[in-house]
Protein backbone atom coordinates (compact mmCIF):
# COMPACT_ATOMS: atom_id res chain seq x y z
CA UNK A 1 0.00 0.00 0.00
CA UNK A 2 2.58 2.81 1.27
CA UNK A 3 4.74 1.34 -2.33
CA UNK A 4 1.66 2.18 -4.34
CA UNK A 5 1.06 5.64 -2.92
CA UNK A 6 4.79 6.42 -3.62
CA UNK A 7 4.57 5.27 -7.38
CA UNK A 8 1.12 7.64 -7.56
CA UNK A 9 2.90 10.72 -5.70
CA UNK A 10 5.94 10.40 -7.81
CA UNK A 11 4.05 10.19 -10.82
CA UNK A 12 1.58 12.98 -9.84
CA UNK A 13 4.98 15.59 -8.73
CA UNK A 14 6.37 14.29 -12.57
CA UNK A 15 2.94 15.51 -14.01
CA UNK A 16 3.27 18.69 -12.57
CA UNK A 17 6.77 19.20 -13.42
CA UNK A 18 7.18 21.51 -16.55
CA UNK A 19 10.13 21.39 -18.91
CA UNK A 20 12.92 24.33 -19.29
CA UNK A 21 11.19 25.86 -22.59
CA UNK A 22 7.68 25.46 -20.30
CA UNK A 23 8.90 27.28 -17.57
CA UNK A 24 10.43 29.82 -19.27
CA UNK A 25 7.29 30.91 -20.99
CA UNK A 26 5.31 30.85 -17.72
CA UNK A 27 7.65 33.15 -16.02
CA UNK A 28 7.65 35.69 -18.60
CA UNK A 29 4.51 35.48 -19.06
CA UNK A 30 3.76 36.26 -15.17
CA UNK A 31 6.67 38.59 -15.29
CA UNK A 32 4.77 40.60 -17.94
CA UNK A 33 1.46 40.20 -16.08
CA UNK A 34 3.36 41.90 -13.06
CA UNK A 35 4.96 44.66 -15.16
CA UNK A 36 1.53 45.86 -16.24
CA UNK A 37 0.15 46.10 -13.08
CA UNK A 38 3.50 48.01 -12.02
CA UNK A 39 3.23 50.56 -15.42
CA UNK A 40 -0.13 51.38 -14.23
CA UNK A 41 1.12 51.98 -10.78
CA UNK A 42 3.90 53.96 -11.36
CA UNK A 43 4.48 55.44 -15.16
CA UNK A 44 1.40 58.10 -13.74
CA UNK A 45 3.97 59.69 -11.53
CA UNK A 46 5.28 62.48 -14.35
CA UNK A 47 2.01 63.07 -15.20
CA UNK A 48 0.71 64.65 -11.94
CA UNK A 49 0.45 68.27 -12.93
CA UNK A 50 -1.16 67.49 -16.18
CA UNK A 51 -4.06 64.94 -14.80
CA UNK A 52 -4.71 67.57 -12.59
CA UNK A 53 -4.91 70.43 -14.91
CA UNK A 54 -7.24 68.41 -16.85
CA UNK A 55 -9.35 66.81 -14.05
CA UNK A 56 -9.35 69.13 -11.44
CA UNK A 57 -7.44 69.79 -8.06
CA UNK A 58 -6.44 66.81 -6.32
CA UNK A 59 -7.70 64.61 -9.05
CA UNK A 60 -4.20 62.76 -8.72
CA UNK A 61 -4.52 61.77 -5.20
CA UNK A 62 -7.95 60.61 -5.62
CA UNK A 63 -7.10 58.14 -8.15
CA UNK A 64 -4.10 56.76 -6.48
CA UNK A 65 -5.98 56.53 -3.05
CA UNK A 66 -8.78 54.40 -4.92
CA UNK A 67 -6.18 52.34 -6.85
CA UNK A 68 -4.05 50.97 -4.00
CA UNK A 69 -7.28 50.24 -1.65
CA UNK A 70 -8.56 48.58 -4.46
CA UNK A 71 -5.14 46.52 -4.72
CA UNK A 72 -5.19 45.67 -1.01
CA UNK A 73 -8.89 44.29 -1.00
CA UNK A 74 -8.33 41.85 -4.07
CA UNK A 75 -5.30 40.59 -2.18
CA UNK A 76 -7.01 39.54 0.82
CA UNK A 77 -10.31 38.08 -1.45
CA UNK A 78 -8.61 37.20 -5.07
CA UNK A 79 -6.14 35.48 -3.31
CA UNK A 80 -8.34 33.26 -1.31
CA UNK A 81 -10.84 33.08 -4.17
CA UNK A 82 -8.42 31.41 -6.46
CA UNK A 83 -7.92 28.28 -4.34
CA UNK A 84 -11.46 27.75 -5.49
CA UNK A 85 -11.53 28.62 -9.04
CA UNK A 86 -8.09 28.06 -9.84
CA UNK A 87 -4.69 30.41 -9.94
CA UNK A 88 -5.20 30.73 -14.11
CA UNK A 89 -8.76 32.44 -13.83
CA UNK A 90 -7.85 34.83 -11.27
CA UNK A 91 -4.89 35.87 -12.91
CA UNK A 92 -6.60 36.55 -16.33
CA UNK A 93 -9.74 37.50 -14.85
CA UNK A 94 -7.93 40.67 -13.05
CA UNK A 95 -5.46 41.31 -16.12
CA UNK A 96 -9.23 41.65 -18.31
CA UNK A 97 -10.52 43.97 -15.76
CA UNK A 98 -7.63 45.82 -16.06
CA UNK A 99 -7.63 46.38 -19.19
CA UNK A 100 -11.23 47.58 -18.94
CA UNK A 101 -10.33 50.29 -16.20
CA UNK A 102 -7.84 51.23 -18.85
CA UNK A 103 -10.50 51.94 -21.58
CA UNK A 104 -11.88 54.04 -19.00
CA UNK A 105 -9.25 55.80 -17.67
CA UNK A 106 -8.50 56.32 -21.56
CA UNK A 107 -11.89 57.88 -22.85
CA UNK A 108 -12.93 58.94 -19.36
CA UNK A 109 -13.49 63.07 -19.20
CA UNK A 110 -15.08 63.12 -15.81
CA UNK A 111 -12.91 62.44 -12.43
CA UNK A 112 -15.45 59.89 -11.18
CA UNK A 113 -15.27 57.78 -14.16
CA UNK A 114 -11.31 57.81 -14.16
CA UNK A 115 -11.82 56.84 -10.66
CA UNK A 116 -13.51 53.84 -11.26
CA UNK A 117 -10.94 53.14 -13.91
CA UNK A 118 -8.41 53.13 -11.76
CA UNK A 119 -10.21 51.15 -8.80
CA UNK A 120 -10.47 48.01 -11.74
CA UNK A 121 -6.65 48.95 -11.99
CA UNK A 122 -5.78 48.70 -8.77
CA UNK A 123 -7.28 45.03 -8.71
CA UNK A 124 -4.47 43.84 -11.01
CA UNK A 125 -2.16 43.80 -7.51
CA UNK A 126 -3.09 40.72 -6.98
CA UNK A 127 -0.63 39.64 -10.27
CA UNK A 128 2.19 39.46 -7.41
CA UNK A 129 0.60 36.76 -5.40
CA UNK A 130 -0.98 34.86 -7.73
CA UNK A 131 2.99 34.86 -9.94
CA UNK A 132 4.46 33.67 -6.60
CA UNK A 133 1.58 31.10 -6.00
CA UNK A 134 1.79 29.51 -9.47
CA UNK A 135 5.34 29.26 -9.54
CA UNK A 136 5.58 27.85 -6.13
CA UNK A 137 3.22 24.71 -7.59
CA UNK A 138 5.17 24.32 -10.74
CA UNK A 139 8.86 24.95 -9.90
CA UNK A 140 11.12 22.67 -7.90
CA UNK A 141 12.83 24.92 -4.62
CA UNK A 142 16.09 26.10 -6.57
CA UNK A 143 13.93 27.49 -9.72
CA UNK A 144 11.65 28.89 -7.54
CA UNK A 145 14.11 31.02 -5.70
CA UNK A 146 15.42 32.20 -8.91
CA UNK A 147 12.36 33.09 -10.39
CA UNK A 148 11.30 35.08 -7.26
CA UNK A 149 14.03 37.31 -7.16
CA UNK A 150 13.22 38.07 -10.64
CA UNK A 151 9.46 39.21 -10.00
CA UNK A 152 10.42 40.82 -7.04
CA UNK A 153 12.84 43.56 -9.50
CA UNK A 154 10.10 44.80 -11.06
CA UNK A 155 8.65 46.01 -7.65
CA UNK A 156 8.63 49.74 -7.32
CA UNK A 157 8.90 50.01 -11.68
CA UNK A 158 10.91 48.53 -14.10
CA UNK A 159 15.02 49.57 -13.12
CA UNK A 160 13.32 53.30 -13.24
CA UNK A 161 12.64 53.01 -16.86
CA UNK A 162 8.98 53.33 -16.55
CA UNK A 163 9.12 56.93 -15.50
CA UNK A 164 11.43 58.09 -17.39
CA UNK A 165 8.96 56.73 -20.59
CA UNK A 166 6.26 58.28 -18.85
CA UNK A 167 7.65 61.69 -18.55
CA UNK A 168 8.24 61.57 -22.23
CA UNK A 169 5.03 60.66 -23.24
CA UNK A 170 3.27 63.29 -20.95
CA UNK A 171 5.31 66.21 -22.41
CA UNK A 172 4.53 64.58 -26.01
CA UNK A 173 1.02 63.48 -25.83
CA UNK A 174 -0.41 63.99 -22.88
CA UNK A 175 -1.09 61.71 -19.64
CA UNK A 176 -3.61 59.81 -21.83
CA UNK A 177 -0.80 58.36 -23.94
CA UNK A 178 0.42 56.20 -20.98
CA UNK A 179 -2.79 54.56 -20.27
CA UNK A 180 -2.41 53.46 -24.25
CA UNK A 181 0.86 52.12 -23.33
CA UNK A 182 -0.19 50.22 -20.59
CA UNK A 183 -3.65 48.85 -22.13
CA UNK A 184 -0.69 47.68 -24.97
CA UNK A 185 0.72 46.02 -22.11
CA UNK A 186 -2.15 44.62 -20.64
CA UNK A 187 -3.70 42.98 -23.60
CA UNK A 188 -0.11 41.09 -24.49
CA UNK A 189 -0.33 39.69 -20.45
CA UNK A 190 -3.56 38.48 -21.28
CA UNK A 191 -2.64 36.85 -24.43
CA UNK A 192 0.34 35.19 -23.21
CA UNK A 193 -0.88 33.99 -19.89
CA UNK A 194 -3.57 32.39 -21.44
CA UNK A 195 -0.85 30.80 -23.37
CA UNK A 196 1.46 30.12 -21.31
CA UNK A 197 0.46 29.66 -17.54
CA UNK A 198 -0.83 25.76 -17.19
CA UNK A 199 -4.27 25.02 -16.86
CA UNK A 200 -5.89 25.08 -13.48
CA UNK A 201 -5.82 21.10 -12.28
CA UNK A 202 -9.12 19.80 -10.41
CA UNK A 203 -7.78 19.10 -7.26
CA UNK A 204 -6.57 22.74 -6.39
CA UNK A 205 -10.32 24.23 -6.54
CA UNK A 206 -10.83 22.99 -2.88
CA UNK A 207 -8.72 24.62 -0.18
CA UNK A 208 -6.15 22.30 1.92
CA UNK A 209 -4.93 21.82 5.22
CA UNK A 210 -1.21 22.62 4.18
CA UNK A 211 -1.26 26.06 2.79
CA UNK A 212 -3.71 28.55 1.00
CA UNK A 213 -4.81 26.14 -1.25
CA UNK A 214 -5.44 22.35 -2.44
CA UNK A 215 -3.87 21.33 -4.76
CA UNK A 216 -0.68 23.36 -5.10
CA UNK A 217 0.56 23.41 -1.50
CA UNK A 218 -0.20 20.32 -0.54
CA UNK A 219 1.47 18.79 -4.01
CA UNK A 220 4.64 20.74 -2.81
CA UNK A 221 5.11 19.12 0.82
CA UNK A 222 4.79 15.83 -1.49
CA UNK A 223 7.81 17.27 -3.29
CA UNK A 224 9.83 18.44 -0.62
CA UNK A 225 9.41 16.31 2.07
CA UNK A 226 7.84 13.22 2.26
CA UNK A 227 7.87 13.02 6.30
CA UNK A 228 4.61 15.29 6.65
CA UNK A 229 2.86 12.41 5.34
CA UNK A 230 4.49 9.54 7.34
CA UNK A 231 3.94 11.65 10.19
CA UNK A 232 0.09 11.52 9.87
CA UNK A 233 -0.42 8.77 12.35
CA UNK A 234 0.87 10.17 14.87
CA UNK A 235 -1.72 12.43 16.91
CA UNK A 236 -3.55 9.52 17.87
CA UNK A 237 -0.99 7.96 19.17
CA UNK A 238 0.50 10.96 20.73
CA UNK A 239 -3.24 11.89 22.36
CA UNK A 240 -3.10 7.84 23.84
CA UNK A 241 0.51 8.70 25.16
CA UNK A 242 -0.68 12.15 26.66
CA UNK A 243 -3.87 10.47 28.47
CA UNK A 244 -2.02 7.21 30.19
CA UNK A 245 0.62 9.67 31.52
CA UNK A 246 -2.28 12.22 32.91
CA UNK A 247 -3.63 8.80 34.68
CA UNK A 248 -0.57 7.77 36.41
CA UNK A 249 0.72 11.42 37.16
CA UNK A 250 -2.97 11.91 38.44
CA UNK A 251 -2.21 8.76 40.95
CA UNK A 252 0.90 9.85 41.93
CA UNK A 253 -0.49 13.11 42.78
CA UNK A 254 -3.47 11.77 44.60
CA UNK A 255 -0.69 9.31 46.86
CA UNK A 256 1.81 12.14 47.69
CA UNK A 257 -1.48 14.81 48.73
CA UNK A 258 -2.81 12.10 50.93
CA UNK A 259 0.59 12.05 52.55
CA UNK A 260 0.93 15.74 52.25
CA UNK A 261 4.48 15.28 51.61
CA UNK A 262 4.64 17.20 48.50
CA UNK A 263 2.42 19.91 47.08
CA UNK A 264 0.37 18.54 44.53
CA UNK A 265 -0.06 20.70 41.90
CA UNK A 266 3.23 21.83 40.30
CA UNK A 267 4.45 18.23 40.89
CA UNK A 268 2.04 17.02 38.46
CA UNK A 269 2.01 19.72 36.11
CA UNK A 270 5.79 19.16 36.08
CA UNK A 271 5.50 15.97 35.59
CA UNK A 272 3.13 16.12 33.32
CA UNK A 273 4.82 18.16 30.74
CA UNK A 274 8.54 16.66 31.02
CA UNK A 275 7.15 13.28 30.43
CA UNK A 276 4.71 14.49 27.46
CA UNK A 277 8.33 16.39 25.89
CA UNK A 278 10.12 13.05 26.38
CA UNK A 279 6.90 11.21 24.78
CA UNK A 280 7.17 13.75 21.80
CA UNK A 281 10.53 13.10 21.54
CA UNK A 282 10.59 9.68 21.10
Amino acid sequence: MTEQSAATTAESDAAGLLSRSQTVFMVAALLLSVISFMLNATMLSPAIGDINTHLGHNAFASMSSYNYLAGAIANVVLIRWSDYIGRKRVLIGVLVLMCIGTLLCIFGTTLPVVVAGRVLQGASNVTFGLAFLIMRERLTPAVFGVCCGILSAVNGGVAGSDALLGGYLVDHFGYRSIFVLTLAVGIASVALAWKAVPDDESAQAAPGPNGLGGGGPDRGNRRGDNSVHRQRGRPGLEFTVRARLHRRCHRRFRCRRSHRRLPGHPVQVGIHNNLAVVAQVH
